[in-house]
C-alpha cells in the first residue's frame, strides 16, 4: 500500500512540474517572440543630443564564449518618448528610475555587428511591453549622475 501511495505521489509530482514547465516554456516563447518583433521595428541611430534620461531598464553588458553582448537601457527622455542606448563601453551598474547621462559615441559598422543586443525576455509581461515603445535605439555611452 505504501509503494502504491508512494508512486502515486511521484507521478503527481511529475505532472504538476511538467506543466508548470511547459506554461513557462510557452510563456517564454510567446514573450520572445513579441519582444523581437518590437525590436526589429526599432530604428537605429548614431547621433543624438547630449541629454539626461530616466531609466527604465538596464540589461549589463556580458558575453557568452565569443560572443559580447553591450549594456542596454530603456529609459525616458524629458520630452517623454522612450529610447534605447546601446553602449559597449561603460562598467556601470543602473537601477532602475535613476537619471544617467548619455553622450554620443563612436560606434563602426564592425562594432554595430559585433555587438548586438542579447535576447532577453522577462517574466514580467509589462517590462517586456516597453521594447514595444521604443522607436528609436541610440548607440552611445552611459554615465551616472551623483
Amino acid at each position: 500500500m505504501k509503494v502504491i501511495v508512494f508512486r502515486y505521489v511521484i507521478l503527481l509530482s511529475l505532472f504538476t512540474n511538467t506543466s508548470c514547465y511547459l506554461h513557462r516554456k510557452s510563456y517564454r516563447i510567446s514573450e520572445g517572440t513579441k519582444v523581437d518583433a518590437c525590436m526589429k521595428r526599432w530604428t537605429y541611430k548614431d547621433s543624438f543630443d547630449e541629454q539626461n534620461i530616466k531609466v527604465l531598464l538596464f540589461y549589463k553588458k556580458y558575453s557568452f564564449d565569443i560572443q559580447a553582448f553591450p549594456n542596454l537601457v530603456i529609459g525616458v527622455t524629458n520630452g517623454n518618448d522612450t529610447i534605447a542606448i546601446i553602449d559597449k563601453d561603460s562598467e556601470v551598474t543602473i537601477e532602475k528610475f535613476r537619471l544617467v547621462k548619455i553622450k554620443p559615441s563612436i560606434w563602426t559598422d564592425v562594432d554595430k555587428e559585433i555587438y548586438k543586443v542579447g535576447h532577453i525576455i522577462s517574466k514580467h509581461a509589462k517590462v517586456n511591453d516597453l521594447f514595444c515603445n521604443v522607436h528609436v535605439a541610440y548607440y552611445g555611452k552611459l554615465y551616472t549622475l551623483n
